[in-house]
């Protein structure tokens, strides 16, 4: 009988946790939508790079760098509510861009990816 016991409270324990668990699957910010898009073919190099975000996202912790050749360069970045803006000045023109970029979520989950557009 004591194992049943034991057993019940486990269950119920599990239980919760299964239950909250799509409470912290939801909280996290997720990349929306990108300015320009990823794949995007352009006229002319653009001013800047607006990443926007489900969620807000920490002002402080964030980070895009461009590939120049086989090196990373950092870019100047700010960091709003729930975009990050990249600024372009110090790009220099180019055929193909790739920015890798970083952000921390309000939750404390760090998420990051690679955009890539081109100069026709």
């Amino acid at each position: 009988m004591i194992m049943c016991g034991k057993s019940r409270i486990l269950q119920r324990y599990l239980m919760l946790g299964l239950l909250l668990l799509p409470l912290f699957a939801w909280s996290h910010s997720k990349l929306v939508s990108t300015e320009p898009e990823d794949g995007a073919v352009l006229s002319a190099p653009p001013e800047t790079v607006t990443l926007h975000f489900s969620k807000p996202i920490e002002p402080r912790f964030h980070q895009a760098e461009l590939q120049q050749g086989t090196a990373w360069v950092a870019l100047a970045s700010e960091a709003g509510p729930r975009a990050l803006v990249i600024k372009m000045q110090d790009a220099g023109t180019m055929h193909e861009y790739r920015i890798r970029w970083s952000v921390m979520a309000r939750d404390g989950h760090r998420q990051q990816g690679m955009l890539r557009f081109s100069i026709q």
